[in-house]
């Protein structure tokens, strides 16, 4: 029985996963935004990290609830802050897709412009074609006190539209 159940969860985590393959099959359109983003970051002047160091796994709509009534405003095209005063079922189901996002970590897709690296600064996470966030530390990943930037960037191919910052601390 034990193993019939795992079998099940395998088959179950293995498709949800290949969903997401499927929706970022343009891996070169992914390496182009990554790149002009890494490009955008160290121009960045308010970034205390001059190197960033990417981690190699991308995540599925990881943090994207920081920047939910942003995210919510550009894909229905509408003002901030109707995002708030509208009661819609789009907006909740836009909001219900990036509050519930399970994978917070995770190969998803293999890219040629992400490699391993040691001790990782930065972690990116997509939830569609025209957005990436990357959140960069000013010191490692996971340490108790540790600072840095959200970004939100909003592409049109490869081309930054607009892009959103937010500090945090933990």
């Amino acid at each position: 029985m034990r193993n019939l159940i795992t079998i099940i969860l395998i088959l179950i985590s293995t498709i949800s996963i290949g969903q997401n393959i499927d929706q970022f099959s343009d891996k070169k359109l992914i390496c182009q935004q990554i790149n002009t983003a890494i490009e955008y970051l160290k121009n960045d002047k308010t970034l205390k990290v001059r190197k960033i160091k990417l981690d190699p796994f991308l995540r599925d709509g990881w943090n994207y609830d920081s920047f939910a009534p942003d995210y919510i405003s550009f894909k229905l095209q509408i003002p901030k802050e109707e995002v708030f005063t509208k009661n819609s079922e789009k907006i909740n189901k836009i909001y219900n897709e990036i509050t519930n996002s399970n994978i917070k970590s995770g190969k998803i897709l293999e890219l040629s412009c992400l490699r391993k690296r040691k001790k990782p600064n930065a972690v990116i996470s997509k939830i569609d074609t025209e957005t990436m966030l990357i959140e960069v530390t000013d010191k490692r990943l996971g340490k108790e006190g540790a600072s840095g930037k959200l970004y939100l960037f909003i592409f049109d191919n490869s081309t930054i539209k607009k892009v959103l910052d937010k500090g945090w601390i933990e």
